[in-house]
């Protein structure tokens, strides 16, 4: 706080008035004392040649919303399918731009959500604290749900076309997981079998080596959830990547993967 002598506040006899209040019935012993300042930081260039940036040195997160090692997950899930492609000659270089593209706007936005957040756990206003502990604890909506915050989808792009930039369904219940199921490569999940017949679908097969069934060919449990969320988005057919977020769904796959398939080596 203003005012505050930093060395006084690192001392431990300070620091346990300030948190015995917390522990009434119980003792407790301090480990480690240090003074943080929290920063919202987004890099502006994430690829100089052949050096990528991803996690802490591309984005610095304060951690009101537990997002800055999730979000550096992300940039490794994001880049590493990219990379495989490009190093073993099996995508256009340009392939490797669109780490940025997608990833920058992704963790801005969840660390202007952090930023948000942050200021309304730690304002100093009596007044404001008050009526901001009213609001929540007047809330009948479960607690989770108090503080608005949803993590966004991916903007679209060239890898993010119709119904897709959120990530696909992980159905529950089957004793193989849907993920495990895929692995590590693209998914063409279809409604029926018809729809992954001679044509397209055999360039995902054969060329990119997708993981390329109908949902009757799945286990139930990983077969109702796919259906389910092709009936939420009007689609009978999806394409997801291996990051798991989805390239694009809906009814014809000719159009898409032309669209995509200089990009992915075609």
């Amino acid at each position: 706080m203003d005012g505050d002598d930093p060395a006084t506040m690192l001392q431990a006899r300070r620091i346990s008035e300030l948190v015995a209040p917390w522990f009434p019935d119980r003792s407790f012993e301090l480990e480690r004392a240090a003074i943080y300042t929290f920063h919202g930081l987004v890099a502006r260039n994430w690829r100089h040649q052949r050096i990528f940036l991803a996690g802490d040195a591309a984005h610095q997160m304060p951690p009101f919303l537990g997002q800055g090692m999730c979000s550096g997950l992300r940039d490794a899930a994001n880049l590493a399918w990219k990379l495989d492609l490009a190093v073993r000659g099996n995508a256009a270089d340009d392939l490797l731009n669109t780490y940025a593209e997608e990833r920058r706007a992704h963790v801005r936005s969840i660390v202007e959500s952090a930023v948000r957040i942050g200021r309304l756990i730690c304002t100093v206003d009596p007044g404001e604290a008050a009526e901001r502990d009213r609001r929540m604890l007047s809330d009948v909506r479960p607690p989770s749900q108090r503080i608005a915050f949803t993590l966004p989808a991916l903007r679209p792009g060239s890898l993010v076309r119709e119904n897709g930039g959120d990530l696909f369904v992980q159905p529950s219940g089957a004793d193989v997981r849907l993920d495990d199921a895929i692995g590590s490569r693209f998914a063409v999940l279809a409604r029926t079998p018809a729809l992954i017949g001679p044509g397209p679908a055999d360039w995902w097969r054969d060329r990119i080596g997708a993981f390329v069934t109908a949902a009757g060919q799945l286990s139930p449990p990983n077969a109702k959830g796919v259906l389910s969320w092709l009936d939420s988005h009007d689609s009978d057919i999806a394409v997801v990547r291996p990051d798991r977020y989805v390239l694009w769904s809906g009814l014809e796959l000719d159009d898409v993967t032309g669209k995509i398939s200089g990009l992915l080596g075609g």
